[in-house]
């Protein structure tokens, strides 16, 4: 996939977050099925999150809903080891 198919794959998949938060009120109902963001194009894997979680996640732009295991879209080896870093 190409780096512009990439953004544009991103920024759909987004969009339909978005389409569902907006139609969710806060404190909604407790998981909602939002769409993962990684960096596989055909990827609708669910990810399991409360409005308010999603509400959070989407402050921080360069921050995405990942199934377990997935990789953001556009991230390099060297930025996935320094996550992976962190976390332990």
């Amino acid at each position: 996939m190409t780096a512009d198919a990439l953004v544009r794959s991103r920024a759909s998949l987004r969009g339909i977050n978005e389409m569902i938060f907006e139609a969710l009120s806060p404190g909604g109902p407790g998981q909602t099925a939002f769409v993962c963001e990684c960096s596989d194009g055909g990827c609708f894997k669910p990810v399991w999150l409360s409005v308010d979680d999603y509400a959070r996640l989407r402050l921080e732009p360069s921050w995405t809903s990942l199934a377990d295991g997935h990789t953001p879209a556009g991230a390099s080896e060297s930025e996935l080891a320094s996550v992976g870093a962190d976390a332990a």
